[in-house]
């Protein structure tokens, strides 16, 4: 109460201005007369003229500033960020949209041309269609300025008739420092009939004592070697497609003193793999499958690598490991035609591991092995990834595995959608050697395994009957067994299973068994 008057909130709609002063100051106010209920209950509109009249009654009541229409100015706060920012934002986009964006302003027109990755993809198949794309990549290049390229990618399909501008590119991209260089060439079926066109290109001479270069990955190319090679910072090597003589081998590692990582992918003209450079950690072998100019046998030398992958199909060759002391982890998810001995020679080369990922060949061949009564020595194996249908056909192999491997920490099981069944189908197999249930083996013990997880659970039954019957045999016979771990996919129901899961007996008091949905991106 001010005055004599008692102000309400303001914000209300109804609201009543009580006048104790007297009638003097009553008739001050426009009309002399109460404001009624109907009155102020008209909506925003009435609210203002309230105010207004209040301003009239009582003097003090404070006014509504004037707002003052300020002038609209148009502020280009992207260009204004710092250009570190922007190349950032421009790396998100493919080469030809980061170019288009020198017509924004003249802060855009040259940003481009200091974009560290520089990348071209084209894949439209027609000789005449491609040209405009070779021609663009040049005009590219030729206005790069960065002076310091991290990485340089092109992937077309080629045509010898652009074998010049494509030793252009690789040498603006020499010149410019390039750290990665990563070429990919892709021939089109539909002029394979010209054998001018799909000859592979013929990588210059200058790309072979490239100072910088870090990282190489080549597709379909020639190696013109006629001489040594200079790749003194080169740590990753990665071949597709090459025709690759064991001389030619010799000489890149020769002068790759500090290669890493090299991967030989569906290369031809190799059997023999000698690696005694202490540098190589990993060695990948991947669809390495024998023409009419190699032999069945690929042998590999490697005494200081310690990761080896054999991956993809491999059909008519036989793997044969000399000399692989060093190695710790081994990936051997591959399909072949071979004999069930060498890929039982193979396993026992690397019984010494500790870490072993198995596919679903391997798992069977396991299996055929065991139905056969081949025995396999012991291995000392701490973590076995096995990928794998975990139907029937692959008990036998998995039983194998576990029996062989009473070190085992970790075992991970991803379910695949096929397995390779036809194998074990198709062979010389005793009647009834195929089932094999869980239950008929005993004797087993796996005294350090603490960690179990299960990946590719299909919903409700979906762990079926030989996976039930695999949990069932680890709980009995893991004692140290800490947890199982299961992962769903979103949205899955799950409480069927973990209802059987949560009643089977255990041998180990501290287990857990946890379902875990699968984070999809």
């Amino acid at each position: 109460m001010v005055n004599g008057i008692h102000i309400y909130d303001m914000h209300y709609r109804n609201r009543n201005v009580v006048d104790h002063v007297g009638e003097k100051n009553r008739s001050r106010c426009p009309g002399n007369e109460e404001v009624s209920d109907s009155n102020v209950n008209q909506g925003v509109d009435e609210e203002k003229e309230e105010e207004r009249i209040m301003e009239k009654c009582v003097p003090w009541f404070p006014s509504q500033p004037q707002k003052k229409r300020l002038k609209r100015v148009m502020v280009d706060r992207i260009s204004a960020l710092h250009d570190s920012v922007l190349l950032h934002i421009l790396s998100f986009l493919n080469m030809q949209e980061a170019v288009c964006t020198s017509v924004l302003s003249k802060r855009w027109k040259s940003l481009w041309t200091s974009l560290s990755t520089v990348t071209f993809h084209n894949r439209r198949c027609l000789p005449e269609k491609s040209r405009p794309f070779v021609e663009r990549v040049t005009r590219i290049l030729e206005n790069y300025r960065a002076g310091n390229m991290k990485k340089f990618a092109v992937d077309f399909m080629y045509n010898s008739r652009y074998a010049s501008h494509v030793d252009y590119w690789i040498l603006l991209a020499v010149q410019n420092k390039v750290e990665d260089l990563d070429l990919r060439f892709h021939f089109c079926s539909q002029i394979a009939v010209d054998q001018d066109v799909v000859e592979p290109h013929t990588l210059p001479h200058h790309v072979y004592f490239a100072p910088t270069l870090t990282s190489l990955s080549l597709l379909n190319c020639i190696l013109g070697l006629n001489g040594a090679v200079a790749w003194r910072s080169l740590k990753s090597l990665s071949i597709t497609q090459v025709d690759l003589t064991e001389d030619a081998f010799e000489v890149i590692l020769s002068g790759s003193p500090v290669l890493e990582y090299l991967k030989i992918n569906a290369c031809r003209g190799m059997n023999h793999i000698d690696i005694n450079s202490a540098s190589v950690k990993t060695l990948v072998i991947q669809n390495c499958e024998a023409e009419w100019l190699d032999t069945l046998l690929l042998e590999i030398s490697a005494p200081y690598i310690q990761s080896l992958h054999i991956l993809g199909t491999t059909y008519g060759r036989v793997f044969r490991l000399i000399n692989v002391s060093s190695l710790v982890t081994a990936n051997l998810n591959y399909y072949s035609d071979a004999l069930c001995h060498y890929t039982k020679l193979l396993l026992e080369s690397l019984h010494h591991v500790k870490e072993i990922n198995l596919g679903p060949y391997c798992i069977q061949i396991l299996s055929m092995l065991e139905m056969l009564g081949w025995p396999s020595p012991p291995t000392s194996w701490k973590s076995l990834v096995l990928n794998a249908h975990l139907d029937e056909v692959d008990t036998p192999g998995i039983l194998r595995l576990l029996l062989n491997s009473p070190s085992i920490e970790t075992l991970i099981i991803n379910k695949t959608r096929v397995g390779c069944s036809d194998l074990l189908l198709d062979s010389d197999v005793p009647d009834g050697g195929v089932i094999c249930g869980i239950s008929l083996v005993t004797g087993i013990m796996l005294p350090h395994l603490k960690t179990v997880k299960f990946a590719g659970y299909t919903g409700v039954g979906g762990l079926g009957a030989p996976t039930l019957e695999l949990i069932l045999f680890l709980l009995e016979n893991a004692n140290t067994l800490e947890k199982i771990i299961i992962v769903v996919s979103p949205g899955t129901d799950y409480r069927q299973d973990a209802q059987i899961l949560l009643s089977l007996p255990r041998s180990s008091p501290h287990v857990e068994i946890i379902f875990r949905r699968r984070i999809l991106y």
